[in-house]
Order: structure tokens, then sequence, then C-alpha cells
């Protein structure tokens, strides 16, 4: 008998467990599935001075209410910090320090409140932009004054990156330091040891993920029970693939369909895919296990 450790393997499929979004079914599925990434709560806005500072208190009940339903080991993400409100209605330019201190604020005040409800700063992290350099370079100076921007409120907050696309260890050079979750796409580890290295060495965590398409024609031993053996192979610490919940298409369209299970209503009807997903990541934690015990046999 054996049990199968739950916080060594961080799996994201692109959903959240928010109340009137995710069915208690429905999370209850995510969960005996392996997902431990999630979208975090909606958040609260806070209310500011002109200077930027806190002006009353912030009413996190919705939030709360959320972050209840989401276990101890889950990541979350947000786009951004809280948004503030500010005097008269209006926000100050965002290269003024005002507008430096509302951004410190929002933040200071969310790591305040999860690290009161047992989510340090390992366990939640921004993510500003889907997948930069997919479109060459146009999103990566925003990228980069919002990394700094986080790092300079507060350096120990989190920034996540999925990067696809045009990716080269030379365009990752300035984010040393200013993004700590990389999730590279699983190609570009394939084909640039050179990447997988860099990533090793400049990422805290490190995981891998896929958007290929269409889902269904995907195998589910070939692809979606060995993508967690790429992860075991690459020495990565997690993986995901776009997505969990897609449309209600029970049957082969023209569109192209990602969800890994099958929706009507509040039912969850798992696809073959999603299956072998999970005995995929199971692999990863056994073998996890299999590791430490031949360390406690050595010792």
């Amino acid at each position: 008998p054996i049990e199968l450790p739950k916080d060594v393997f961080s799996k994201i499929n692109w959903c959240n467990l928010n109340f009137g979004e995710t069915s208690d079914r429905a999370r209850k599925d995510m969960i005996e599935h392996w997902i431990s990434v999630v979208y975090g709560p909606p958040l609260p806005t806070i209310s500011v001075d002109a200077s930027g500072n806190l002006a009353g208190d912030i009413d996190w009940s919705v939030f709360d209410k959320n972050l209840d339903r989401t276990p101890s080991h889950f990541t979350l993400l947000w786009s951004s910090p809280p948004p503030c409100k500010w005097p008269g209605g209006t926000a100050p330019s965002e290269d003024s320090p005002e507008f430096a201190a509302g951004f410190k604020t929002g933040l200071a005040s969310l790591a305040s409140h999860l690290a009161s409800k047992g989510f340090g700063y390992r366990q939640w992290a921004f993510y500003p932009i889907d997948e930069p350099w997919n479109t060459g370079f146009t999103s990566i100076p925003h990228l980069k004054r919002f990394c700094r921007r986080v790092k300079d409120s507060d350096p120990n907050a989190q920034v996540y990156a999925d990067p696809a696309g045009l990716v080269r260890v030379e365009y990752l050079e300035e984010f040393k330091g200013l993004i700590d979750i990389w999730q590279p796409e699983m190609n570009l580890l394939k084909r640039d040891p050179a990447l997988l290295e860099w990533f090793h060495k400049n990422a805290k965590r490190l995981w891998a993920y896929e958007a290929p398409g269409p889902a269904k024609d995907l195998l589910p031993l070939g692809h979606y029970r060995a993508f967690a053996w790429f992860a075991i192979k690459f020495g990565l610490e997690g993986d995901g693939y776009w997505c969990y919940r897609g449309d209600e298409n029970w049957y082969s369209t023209s569109e192209t369909d990602y969800s890994s299970i099958y929706p009507s209503g509040d039912r969850i009807v798992a696809s073959r895919r999603w299956e072998a997903d999970r005995d995929g990541v199971e692999d990863y934690c056994a073998v996890h296990v299999l590791r430490r015990e031949i360390e406690k046999a050595r010792a």
C-alpha cells in the first residue's frame, strides 16, 4: 500500500475553482485528476488615497468564499494585484509614483491576506501575458515593465510566464531574476537543449505545457500519458495543456476543441485522454517516491 504525494507535481489545465463557474462535481474531478494550479478567486477592489495608500477596509468575503474551495497545496495565478479605486474615479498615469504606490499597496494587501490563509509566496504568482514571444517581441516591453514593477514592490512576489514561439536563450537573459515560474512550450525543450539548461539554472519552478489540436485526435497513451514522462525526462516539476473544460462537443466538429472532458450541465464525463493524463501524473509521483526510497536505502 502506498499513498502518492500530492505536492510534488504541479498541473495546470487553465481553469478555476470559483463558485458560479465550477460545480462541486467539476471541482472534485479536477482534484482527482491532479490539477493543482488554477486561476485565483476574483480580487476585490481596494480604496486608496491620492498618494496610493490604503484608504479603508478591504472586503475579502467573496474572495475568501472561493479561496476556501482551494486545497492548501495549490498554486494560484492572477493577472495583476487587486485593482485600485482612486479618489474622483480617475487613476493616475502608469508612469507616475502614485500609480506605483497604489500597485504596491494592492500587492502588499494580497500577500498579507494570502499569508493569513496559509498561502505563502511560493503558492501564488502573477500571470500578466499569455505566451510571450509568440507574436515576436510586441508584448515583451510590457512584460518587462510589469515584472520590474512587481519586484520593486515586493521582491518575494512571483511572476509566471509560459513562453512559446520565438524563444531563444539570448532573448531570455533580460528576465533573469524577474520571472520565477517558467512554463515553456514542451516542444521548445525537445528541440533546444540550451533552453532546457537555461531554465534549470534560472527558474525557481520549472514546468512545461502544450496546446496542440485537435486535442481529440491525440493518442491517450502516446501523447497524454507520455506527457508526464517527458516531465520526468527533462527534470520538470509539472506540466499542463489547454484545457480542462471547453464547449459541450460530444462529437467531432469543424472547430478545434481542446476540452479534456465532456461536460453536460452539472455532469462531468471523462475522456480516455483525461484518464490517461491522470495515469501519467501518477507515474511521475510513483517515480518520485521510488527515487526517495532509493536515497533512503543508499543512506
